[in-house]
């Protein structure tokens, strides 16, 4: 998967409106969307995160942070 086709997942798993949005972008997650991306990491590349993990991710780089760059084109 290429890094922008992630920040597309994110941003429709968040469900954050078709604004501007990038790598940098603050993002606010809630309960919802932890469970959604803890889906995400399972569905897409097979890794079991736990709600811990993402504590403290707030941009769709910190979540490429923890995937791991080399997990993505």
């Amino acid at each position: 998967m290429k890094k922008i086709e992630f920040l597309e997942k994110v941003k429709e798993t968040l469900e954050i409106p078709e604004e501007n949005i990038d790598f940098d972008t603050f993002l606010t997650i809630d309960s919802m969307g932890i469970l959604g991306l803890i889906a995400l990491f399972d569905e897409n590349f097979n890794i079991k995160v736990k709600a811990i993990d993402l504590k403290g991710k707030h941009t769709v780089e910190n979540l490429i942070e923890l995937l791991g760059q080399n997990k993505l084109e």
